[in-house]
């Protein structure tokens, strides 16, 4: 899917968005770049841990590209985790950053979990505005897959730094634990009127999530 109008819409024109089969495996690769500014050795992705996982599923993959300078702006990566997985990984406390395909689900499942697997996206923007515009694409991806007969149960992601703080406090993840990998593990229920609840999907989304 390809997000143009949106970025228009809100004041970026230069901006535009790629996810599912119009994400390039290309451009993925190119994100792995982002994570050396953004993280410390401990939590860096590196194209060959993760790379083909996102590649094997990029429904709810989404990278943001400035058409003008030819550069990548951000991404927002996440992915269908197993209950299971994160039942473990609170009981057996570790952490939820480097995962294999056998951790996911098919979104194509009566329910998923989310998990914001990774997010980041270079200095220079307006943050707030824009990670208004990505908090819409995602409620609509997520209205996407309720009309497709697929609903979300929990949001899940990993702690590591302030900006996974402000993640946590906009996605209103309040089940928070603490690992022994300088991280935490949070997570809640998902529902439209709490995460990303500005959104102006919200109202739709409340059709089906009643």
């Amino acid at each position: 899917m390809i997000f143009k109008d949106i970025f228009v819409e809100n004041g970026f024109p230069s901006l535009i968005a790629y996810s599912g089969a119009d994400l390039k495996d290309s451009l993925i690769r190119r994100t792995f770049n982002l994570d050396e500014v953004f993280f410390n050795d401990e939590y860096l992705w590196t194209y060959s841990d993760m790379g083909e996982i996102i590649e094997n599923n990029k429904e709810m993959c989404f990278v943001v590209v400035n058409e003008d300078a030819g550069n990548i702006v951000g991404y927002s990566y996440w992915l269908p985790l197993k209950t299971q997985v994160i039942e473990n990984a609170i009981k057996k406390n570790f952490n939820l950053i480097f995962l294999d395909q056998d951790c996911l689900q098919s979104f194509s499942d009566p329910e998923v979990n989310l998990n914001l697997a990774s997010e980041a996206f270079i200095p220079g923007w307006d943050l707030k505005r824009l990670h208004k515009i990505i908090e819409d694409i995602i409620q609509y991806s997520i209205l996407q897959l309720a009309k497709k007969g697929t609903k979300v149960n929990f949001v899940v992601m990993d702690n590591v730094c302030q900006y996974d703080e402000f993640l946590c406090d906009k996605l209103g993840l309040d089940n928070r634990y603490e690992t022994d990998h300088n991280s935490k593990i949070c997570y809640t229920t998902y529902s439209p009127t709490k995460c990303y609840s500005n959104s102006k999907y919200v109202e739709e989304l409340k059709k089906y999530y009643k």
